[in-house]
């Protein structure tokens, strides 16, 4: 069940000390030594609030640096606006300054033209930083946003190279989000089917979008939702221990490096 995976994933974290490792300049790298940059920080950021909020013990000076390197990267010019999103999202409950951003960012962006990831962020932002208004609002937007065909439903780009825009990734983030809504329900139900037959064999191609799909799975299961995540999809029912286990030895060390 639910508990039993994040009971290993708990294990896992807490007795193998593997943490981020700052760059020089501070921020974070995509290895141990590298460069930082925006998204490498900001997947370092996401990974160290889930661990504090899995109870597990973060050094406060690494989560201070991973904020204030995040708070430079969301103000560098020509940051594509899906990660500089995603960026304060992260910030948006965690640094004063982030909820300023937050503000100002939602008064100067068009979501008449905006795609899927950056209403997803902005939603997770505006609702972090208290603008309730504007997140009732952007939730709409995503909601009308899913692509929908023949009983399906997703969010993101098809075929995507781009992690930060690549469906199986969205799809998995938004039902991460709207975890045991009500009204949602049918488009949720309809997207848990899409996201269970974009499998390919066990996994769905990579740690990255596993670990996305295994959190939309757990989410679900926490909600004690009544959604059919079994019987109902285009592929064999999904058994989310067995995932679990699978996706955490896949997923890549915080030092590795490239071949």
């Amino acid at each position: 069940d639910a508990p039993d995976v994040m009971a290993r994933a708990e294990v896992r974290a807490g007795t193998s000390g593997e943490y981020p490792v700052p760059a020089p300049g501070g921020g974070f790298g995509p290895w141990a030594g590298a460069p930082a940059d925006a998204r490498s920080t900001a997947d370092a950021l996401e990974g160290l609030l889930l661990a504090r909020e899995a109870g597990l013990a973060v050094p406060d000076e690494l989560l201070r640096s991973g904020l204030a390197a995040a708070l430079r990267s969301v103000q560098t010019p020509g940051l594509p606006d899906p990660v500089a999103w995603r960026i304060l999202a992260l910030l948006s409950a965690e640094s004063p300054d982030g909820a300023v951003l937050v503000e100002r960012r939602l008064r100067s962006t068009d979501f008449d033209s905006a795609s899927d990831p950056i209403l997803l962020w902005a939603k997770v932002a505006a609702e972090r930083a208290g603008r309730a208004e504007e997140a009732a609002s952007l939730a709409s937007r995503l909601l009308e946003a899913a692509s929908r065909s023949g009983g399906l439903a997703w969010w993101g780009e098809e075929g995507s190279a781009d992690a930060e825009t690549d469906a199986v990734e969205v799809t998995a983030r938004v039902l991460v989000d709207l975890a045991g809504g009500g009204e949602d329900a049918e488009v949720r139900r309809e997207a848990f089917r899409w996201l269970l037959a974009r499998r390919e064999g066990p996994t769905w191609g990579t740690p990255r979008r596993d670990l996305a799909a295994l959190r939309a799975l757990l989410a679900e299961l926490d909600e004690d939702s009544d959604l059919p995540l079994e019987g109902e999809s285009a592929t064999e029912p999904v058994d989310p221990t067995s995932l679990g286990a699978d996706a955490f030895d896949l997923a890549p060390r915080f030092d590795d490096r490239p071949a």
